[in-house]
């Protein structure tokens, strides 16, 4: 944070990354990205939390954008609708990691 310690401080409003329009659901990325459609907000939001994970570690935004690139065209590949299993797993993951 030594960068910004002569900068004169200001209030941040952060919006929510998910959001749904005509009928499905979506997000964005940091990097103005629209991701989705996804049926349901959960699936949206869990989708956006492994596309950030994945994010992690790559500084550079050409690499951010290769890998969005390539999550976009992996879930085109999947089926619309990730099945409870999946689900299961993850948040199981999740936890884990969240409370060791």
């Amino acid at each position: 944070m030594d960068g910004r310690k002569n900068e004169t401080p200001k209030l941040w409003f952060r919006s929510d990354r998910v959001f749904r329009s005509d009928g499905s659901w979506f997000f964005y990325t940091r990097e103005g990205v629209e991701v989705g459609p996804y049926n349901t907000q959960f699936e949206a939001e869990v989708e956006s939390s492994l596309l950030i994970n994945r994010l992690r570690g790559e500084p550079d935004i050409e690499d951010h954008l290769r890998i969005i690139q390539e999550f976009i065209w992996e879930s085109v590949s999947q089926p619309t609708s990730l099945d409870n299993a999946f689900f299961t797993s993850y948040v199981v993951e999740e936890d884990n990691l969240a409370y060791g």
